[in-house]
């Protein structure tokens, strides 16, 4: 009886709180926190129907898929919208005695002198270096922008830290300056030195500096476009259908895919003069792009990156290293007494080579990116050794992905 009356007084509250809310147009609290299980056990429900009618995956949406949706323009860029690749060369000064000492650094040493009026017969270079300077002009430059170019030493400098670059002329193809470039250089790297030892990090003779717009890229007035490109980063056909569904529901049959790098989109008459605000709205709609089982090994840095849907067949393998050490004991060899022989020192190279022992592991099918890379962690394979492994593998035909080597 009690149990009955209080869900009564309950209901009546839910009621109460339900009619209340709709006379202002809002939702009290209480019927949100009513209502909110609810909610979940029918979206639950309702995906727990979709799996078990169709367990194998509908056609276009594979069970194993990216789950996180992103922009549009996060993935493709506008056709007609890139950058322009621009490039010059310059003098770097200001190096505490890092600087090149070849022909090319002397003679920009010298053209400039002669280009401020000031001539010289000879130029000390150990502070100064020549140097190329290579950047992309941004989309639609503006007089007074702000970019970031990138400095390489050309001669045999050793640092082109605390540098300052002259003032230089940036060209693009077809010859015209449209920016120029100085300042302090910011370079990533460092290194140090002693009688007997050195340590060095990243390259310290390339640099990064500000340059600045000075001329705009003259595009001739046309009339508006009726039709607009998208070109995907990564092509793919599932994700261009995507893209082509997700803007033809907001635009119908606006949009059609020409092939897995391209979607064309019709522009609506009602956007024909505000074409920013159409591409605005079409770049911000969300999409779930494919992502291709891959892996990709960069054998210089040693470096492995797999996608969360790349499967390996069953597969035993053995591994075994090999290890190589070398030593260095010079000795130092005397002349016999009263003899006119000198003290020399002998080289005596010491060399082992011996190979640890092996075993046969097994790596099960069907594994996940976190199970196998639990499984490669317990059995103690180092990056250098999984690369040979995967290549291995992928010969073998039990690496279902596609395997990339830089």
């Amino acid at each position: 009886m009690k149990f009955a009356f209080r869900h009564a007084i309950l209901l009546l509250l839910l009621l109460v709180t339900a009619r209340d809310c709709a006379a202002v147009n809002c939702q009290g609290p209480l019927l949100q926190d009513a209502l909110l299980p609810l909610q979940v056990d029918e979206m639950r429900q309702s995906q727990t129907n979709a799996g078990q009618s169709n367990p194998q995956g509908s056609f276009g949406s594979p069970l194993i898929e990216s789950e996180l949706e992103v922009s549009i323009g996060d993935i493709t860029t506008v056709a007609g919208e890139q950058t322009n690749q621009i490039w010059g060369h310059g003098l770097v000064t200001g190096l505490q005695g890092t600087g090149a000492k070849d022909e090319g650094t002397q003679q920009e040493l010298l053209n400039y002198a002669l280009r401020i009026g000031i001539p010289i017969g000879q130029a000390e270079t150990k502070n100064t270096c020549f140097v190329t300077l290579t950047g992309d002009l941004p989309e639609y430059p503006k007089i007074g922008e702000k970019f970031q170019i990138h400095v390489s030493a050309v001669g045999d400098a050793t640092s082109l830290r605390g540098g300052t670059l002259i003032n230089a002329e940036l060209r693009a193809f077809d010859g015209e300056v449209y920016a120029t470039v100085q300042g302090q250089l910011s370079v990533p790297g460092f290194s140090a030195s002693g009688a007997g030892a050195s340590v060095q990090k990243n390259h310290n003779t390339v640099a990064t500096c500000m340059a600045q717009v000075v001329k705009e890229i003259c595009v001739p007035d046309k009339s508006p476009s009726t039709s607009i490109k998208l070109n995907l980063r990564n092509k793919d056909h599932l994700t261009a259908s995507r893209i082509t569904s997700a803007i033809n529901n907001v635009f119908p049959g606006s949009a059609h895919a020409i092939d897995k790098g391209t979607v064309e989109i019709q522009v609506p008459v009602a956007f024909l003069n505000e074409q920013t605000a159409f591409i605005g709205n079409l770049l911000q709609l969300k999409v779930r792009p494919f992502t291709p089982a891959r892996v990709v090994i960069n054998q210089r840095s040693g470096t492995i990156v797999m996608g969360h849907n790349v499967r390996i067949s069953k597969v035993v393998f053995a591994n075994e290293n090999l290890v190589i050490t070398t030593a260095e004991n010079p000795i130092a060899s005397q002349p016999a007494p009263f003899s006119n022989g000198e003290t020399v020192v002998l080289p005596r190279t010491e060399l082992r080579a011996f190979s640890e022992n092996g075993r046969f592991n097994v790596l099960n099918s069907n594994v996940t990116v976190g199970e196998f890379a639990a499984a490669l962690n317990a059995l103690g394979i180092a990056p250098t050794d999984l690369i040979n492994i995967f290549q291995a593998i992928d010969r073998q035909g039990g690496l279902h992905a596609e395997l990339i080597i830089d």
